[in-house]
């Protein structure tokens, strides 16, 4: 399907700003804590395989954005960037229903990429500024802010290819993928309290509980779409 010029400008600018983030993680003499970071990224590859569709909208959630949530609190922004181009890239190419072309999936990461620098900086700068210091204040901050650029983000490329008004989309995101954000939150927020203690290889034993807890969710959101569906045709 050809796209429209508005459509082409934003995948454009979204795609630029993506990409200048990665540059800069990866040439801007970041440490990294590798240990750490594996698990991290062996736990998101994992989590990611269960992913769930939202109805009428050509988009998926998936179990990653629990180590995203985690990495906004637990590591730096650079360690989090991959954390979440892992996400992107295993949410698109693990057996998607309809093969997504390059565009597209580097259109998703970027939208992650941007999401995750965007909570990560302004979720510590609104903490210092509400509770400096206070872990559970981080979470929330960054979990509001990544939410909503996300959404937005993802709201304004299907607005215009599936030509409907941003904020009915922006609806529909919300009323699919809150709960499922507020589930890893939750667990992003546990993850990351234990990942920081002294025994982080404990953070294994969060890849059994996580992947149960999205998959009853996912079920669940299958059931309740099904049942929408049977209902609009009676």
């Amino acid at each position: 399907m050809a796209l429209s010029k508005a459509t082409r400008l934003y995948c454009t600018i979204v795609i630029a700003s993506g990409v200048a983030i990665m540059v800069a993680t990866a040439y801007g003499g970041h440490s990294f804590a590798m240990a750490r970071l594996m698990i991290y990224i062996l736990i998101a590859a994992n989590v990611t395989t269960i992913k769930m569709k939202i109805p009428g909208l050509t988009a998926t959630v998936s179990g990653g954005s629990l180590l995203i949530f985690a990495g906004l609190t637990d590591l730096t922004s650079a360690e989090t960037v991959v954390v979440a181009v892992v996400v992107g890239l295993v949410q698109c190419l693990w057996k998607p229903k309809q093969k997504p072309s390059v565009l597209q999936v580097v259109f998703s990461i970027c939208t992650l990429v941007i999401s995750v620098m965007f909570a990560w900086n302004f979720g510590r700068w609104l903490t210092d500024w509400i509770a400096p210091g206070n872990t559970l204040a981080l979470l929330a901050c960054s979990t509001a802010l990544y939410f909503g650029a996300n959404t937005m983000l993802l709201a304004g490329v299907l607005a215009l290819t599936e030509m409907k008004p941003v904020g009915k989309v922006w609806n529909q995101l919300y009323l699919w993928t809150f709960p499922h954000y507020m589930l890893s939150a939750s667990l992003g927020g546990l993850f990351g309290y234990v990942s920081r203690g002294a025994n982080w290889r404990a953070m294994f034993l969060f890849l059994p509980g996580a992947c149960l807890a999205f998959g009853y969710a996912r079920a669940l959101k299958l059931q309740q779409s099904e049942e929408s569906i049977r209902a609009a045709l009676s």
